[in-house]
């Protein structure tokens, strides 16, 4: 992971790590957007199965990124979340539209 990150993104959306740290948020947001927005393809998957574990400010991240994917005319999704995630995302009503 880059610079001691806690969660990181590589270029085929893998997120690997957790939990994220707020201190680490905005860099992970950046990163996955800057992909977004380069990426020629009109679907995004991220794949979370490599997460040990997630938390509301992961979900805020994710949110970001469907954000930017919305800008570029993509669709995003998330696939593997870990359980923690599931119950963030269920819970939130945000499964509608991240989890296909």
């Amino acid at each position: 992971m880059p610079d001691g990150a806690s969660v990181a993104i590589d270029a085929n959306y893998v997120l690997s790590g957790g939990p994220l740290e707020m201190d680490d948020a905005n860099q992970l947001s950046q990163q996955g957007r800057t992909l977004i927005a380069e990426d020629s393809a009109e679907q995004v998957v991220i794949d979370m199965s490599g997460l040990s574990q997630a938390n509301s400010i992961l979900i805020a991240v994710l949110l970001s990124w469907y954000r930017e994917a919305e800008l570029h005319d993509k669709s995003l999704r998330i696939i593997n979340p870990p359980t923690s995630a599931e119950a963030i995302i269920s819970f939130s009503g945000l499964d509608e539209i991240l989890v296909s």
